[in-house]
């Protein structure tokens, strides 16, 4: 085990690294039963997995350091990706809303980079 979380986490999914032996993860729990109309509205969290202190070439190995970056007010994440030549930036595809969300790994902050209707669910659903 590298890492057990506060809280039970249905779904993870981690970034290519920003930066060598660095992760960003987010994960959370789809929740199909509040009523939203939207699938989900539960918390969603992004974090860091830093494994640049790891070494398993040890005998005793270090665990690598998880970090909560921020709790995301995002509907359903559902992919993620580093961005070449700018390590503190990822972006979070969210397809129930039909936004691409950029996240700054180092301050929490993040905003709407991108709308994609297509992206969307549709009306009603």
């Amino acid at each position: 085990t590298i890492h057990t979380f506060d809280f039970t986490v249905q779904a993870l999914f981690a970034s290519p690294n920003p930066a060598p032996d660095l992760f960003v993860v987010v994960g959370g729990n789809v929740n199909t039963g509040n009523g939203n109309g939207n699938g989900n509205g539960s918390p969603f969290f992004a974090w860091t997995a830093d494994f640049r202190r790891h070494d398993i070439s040890k005998e005793k190995t270090t665990k690598p350091e998880i970090e909560t970056i921020t709790q995301l007010k995002t509907l359903l994440p559902n992919g993620l990706t580093s961005i070449r030549n700018n390590p503190n930036t990822v972006l979070i595809a969210d397809s129930f809303a039909g936004l691409i969300w950029r996240l700054n790994i180092l301050s929490g902050n993040y905003e709407v980079a991108d709308k994609v209707s297509e992206m969307a669910a549709p009306t009603n659903s």
